[in-house]
């Protein structure tokens, strides 16, 4: 019996030495998708460095400021629109950048927006300028891929938010796809690779969608209707120890395609952090935080 308490002590004491460490995930497809994603990659991170605890933190799009600033993760996996913005006003520090795949493509470091309706409106909703007629649903305000990217483009070609018929922010990527295919909205804007996704997934069939100002980009697999920009980053909040960081950002280089953290999350694995000035210019193009003075 003595045995048996001087055990259990031990493993409660072992127990509470480990430090939990806490991965922000941007849950641009809702939670359950994001911690069904990204948990095998805190497992990963938890055999790497034994003595850490990794856990992932699904965090919706108006969350993503607080966290950072309250210190309640410390690293977070977000888009490079939120990236940039926090990298200039809280002191984030990119150490990683995710590598992309697909089943009939290479693997990818870039990413853009696509604009959608259904086959069968393609007539009407065809061209950029089309959009004024229309009711567009996007992801989020500050969503890159799901808006930010399209907004710029809108820009570009001389079209103001304010020219749309009405343009609705629906939360995930799922639900402006479902808006779309549910016709509660003309025309949908989602990042890439949304569509291929859902359709691996069984979720919808591509054959009822037409894409709005198809763009072709050498060796991109997906359907894309802007510009690229590079993949999501994987970075440190400035509270957060940089030894820590430096074996993070080398256990993740080390995942190779096969490794279920990379499987789960249907990535290729990650390479050293890229540059991220477009994404700079992006939104020096519409004006948001931190280029919105």
């Amino acid at each position: 019996m003595k045995l048996i308490i001087t055990v259990l002590l031990l493993l409660n004491i072992s127990y509470a030495a480990t430090e939990i460490v806490k991965i922000g995930v941007l849950a641009k497809r809702g939670s359950a998708i994001t911690m069904r994603k990204w948990s095998p990659t805190a497992d990963y991170l938890s055999m790497r460095i034994m003595e850490k605890k990794f856990q992932i933190v699904p965090i919706k799009f108006d969350e993503i400021l607080s966290a950072v600033k309250n210190k309640e993760i410390d690293f977070i996996l977000t888009n490079p629109g939120f990236y940039v913005t926090l990298e200039q006003v809280s002191g984030v520090e990119r150490i990683a950048t995710l590598v992309n795949k697909h089943i009939y493509g290479s693997p990818q470091t870039e990413f853009g927006g696509v604009i959608f309706t259904l086959d069968s409106k393609k007539d009407r909703f065809n061209t950029l300028k089309s959009l004024v007629d229309a009711k567009v649903s996007a992801v989020d305000e500050q969503s890159l891929g799901g808006w930010q990217v399209v907004w710029r483009e809108l820009i570009d070609n001389g079209i103001d938010v304010k020219d749309l018929e009405s343009l609705k922010f629906r939360g995930t990527h799922d639900k402006v796809v479902y808006a779309v295919l549910q016709e509660n909205a003309d025309v949908g804007v989602v990042r890439t690779d949304t569509l291929e996704r859902m359709g691996m997934e069984g979720m919808i069939d591509l054959k009822r969608f037409h894409v709005i100002n198809m763009q072709k980009h050498e060796g991109f697999p997906f359907l894309s209707s802007t510009r690229l920009y590079p993949e999501w980053p994987f970075a440190k909040l400035k509270h957060t120890d940089a030894i820590l960081a430096k074996r993070v950002a080398i256990a993740l280089l080390q995942i190779s395609p096969s490794e279920k953290a990379a499987r789960k999350a249907n990535i290729h694995g990650w390479v050293t952090p890229l540059n991220y000035q477009s994404v700079h210019d992006c939104f020096k193009a519409i004006k948001v935080a931190p280029y919105d003075k």
